[in-house]
């Protein structure tokens, strides 16, 4: 499901930092204004 709506963010244009994945433990941090989000970026899981 989190790729997918990742997926559809990107389609529309927004913008978006690091890599892209979808890693168990990763997160991806979503910026948002006036309730839209408007970028998103990637944070690789934390090393052990």
């Amino acid at each position: 499901m989190i790729s997918e709506m990742l997926h559809n963010l990107m389609l529309t244009g927004v913008p978006t930092h690091g890599d892209r994945g979808y890693a168990e433990g990763s997160v991806w941090e979503l910026s948002c204004r006036g309730g839209v989000v408007v970028e998103g970026r990637y944070h690789h899981p934390p090393t052990a």
